[in-house]
This record gives structure tokens, sequence and C-alpha cells, in this order.
């Protein structure tokens, strides 16, 4: 049966499902692992977060972190059963699904690690990079530059140790009087700060652009089911599930570029200017994209 527009074919829905299901399968094994190993001593379940870090056991719960995954892989597979006895698909149903097992992929750790940082400090259960930042946003708003500041004293050093003490270790780390990130990053970060707690937590802007790269692709031409499945492998990769709860803040630059590269290809180069200024601005490295940014648009005249 050949799909109407705004359809998915048939084998674009069986292509759509597997690349879900791959994710999962990649994904659920791994999920939380490896993350940095605090000591806070007591934590104090509190704010809109509160319940829930009460019910993974007030730590860092494998169990509930992976559960919402293994749930999602349960409903593609009922899902499968059931494409051969539904029309095909419309393209809010194949987003709805792919934006289902991202979800399921990524909120729950980053909302645990939130909650669990809510519940004890700033230095606990976060990333040094994210804490920086978050830091460097906040002197933005105090009018400073996070740029030759040292962060000394600001709890940063306390991140180190594991255990919230201010160890030696901890005050040699070259972050302390270095802040390696472009611009765009503290700007955002201050944007971000003025959100209530916990919400104010900068992982949550990485989550909503990796949600965004699953959107992303749908700017640029091509079959349906691939532009959703290549969006998918986009925002619920191991690397992307992964930066979100731990804090690697990538996200926002690569969704700028993927929104540049999308809006060349229609030929709206004023707004890819927009968006590639707002990736170079965030990270330094989307600088690379540039020549294929240029090539393309002299190959759409």
């Amino acid at each position: 049966m050949t799909p109407s527009a705004g359809r998915l074919s048939r084998q674009g829905t069986w292509l759509l499902l597997g690349t879900l299901g791959l994710l999962i399968a990649a994904n659920v094994p791994q999920l939380g692992s490896d993350p940095w190993l605090f000591r806070p001593g007591e934590v104090d379940p509190r704010g809109i977060l509160g319940p829930l870090v009460r019910a993974a056991g007030e730590h860092w719960d494998y169990g509930f972190i992976r559960t919402p995954g293994v749930v999602a892989g349960l409903g593609l597979a009922v899902l499968a059963a059931l494409v051969p006895r539904l029309p095909p698909w419309r393209a809010a149903a194949g987003v709805g699904a792919a934006l289902a097992v991202v979800a399921a992929l990524t909120l729950p750790a980053v909302l645990l690690q939130t909650g669990l940082r809510d519940a004890t400090a700033p230095w606990f259960f976060t990333n040094d990079s994210t804490y920086q930042i978050e830091l460097g946003g906040e002197l933005v708003l105090d009018a400073d530059t996070p740029y030759g500041h040292d962060y000394t004293g600001s709890g940063l050093e306390r991140f180190y140790s594991l255990d919230g003490s201010a160890s030696e270790t901890g005050h040699r780390q070259v972050a302390l009087r270095h802040f390696a990130y472009f611009p765009g990053t503290p700007l955002t970060a201050a944007v971000w700060r003025l959100l209530p707690r916990p919400l104010d937590d900068y992982r949550f802007l990485v989550l909503l652009a990796t949600v965004g790269l699953l959107l992303a692709p749908l700017l640029f031409p091509g079959p349906l089911e691939v532009r959703i499945a290549v969006g998918a492998l986009l925002a619920a990769n191991p690397l992307s599930v992964r930066a979100v709860w731990f804090g690697t803040a990538d996200a926002p630059s690569l969704l700028a570029l993927v929104l540049a590269f999308g809006l060349v290809l229609r030929s709206r180069w004023a707004a890819a200017g927009v968006a590639l200024g707002a990736a170079v601005a965030l990270k330094q490295f989307a600088l690379v994209a540039l020549p294929f940014l240029a090539l393309l648009a002299l190959r759409r005249g």
C-alpha cells in the first residue's frame, strides 16, 4: 500500500520500530552506568522531585532508571504485533512513538540525578562541567564575567572530593581558574538559572535540546519514516542518552548545527546563518561544519 502524504509506508513503519527497538536494546543494559560515586551523607528529599527520590530509595537506583526503557520495549513489541492490522501511521504517530522511547531512556535518569542533587548539595549528583557552566551563568546574572574568574570557594572545589569536603586535590583542579566554554554557554545558563529549583539545572536544557534533535531532521527532504528514524538515532544513541543525565552539554550546539543544515537545504539562508552562529557560540568545534555548509549552500545556488 502506498501511503498518502503525511503517513508512513508499511515498510517505513517497520524501519522506525526496528530502529527504536535497537536503541532500547543498546541503551537499557547500560543506562545510568559509571556515575560519579558521590558520598553525600544525609539525603533530604524535598520539592517537586522529592517523591521521586523517595521512590528510588534515596540513591542512584538502576532499577528505577532502566524499568521505563524495558516497558517502552514491551510497548514497541505490542505495536509491532498490531502493525499489520492498522492503517498506515500518520506522522504524529511515528513521532509520538519515537518521543516516548527517547523520554523513557532519558527522563528517569535526569529526574533522579537532579532530584538527588536537590536533596543533598549542588556539588553532588552533577558533573563538574555542568556545575561550572551554571556558576558561569550566575556570574553573568551578577554582571560579572566567567572568564578569568577564580572559582575557589564557589562550591566547585567540593565536587572533586565526592564527599563534599574542600580537599587539597580539589583546589588544584584547572577548572577552578579556567572557564573553557564559548560565551553562548554561560549566556544560556544565565537564562536557565532564572527558573525555580530544581528546574534550573542546566541538564534540563540539555534534555530539551536532545528532544529537539529528534524533531530537527523533519526539516530535511526524504521519506518521512527515515527522517524520524534519523532523529531517533540522534536523540537516543547511547552517547546522547548518557550526556543528558551525566551532564555533557553538547546537545544544544549539536541541535543548532543540525538545524543549520536543514535550513540550508530549504534555502533559508538567514535562519541557517543564525543557527550556525548559535552552534558556534555554544561550542567552538561547530566551526568544523562551516566549510561543509558553505559547499552545500553553493550547490543549492
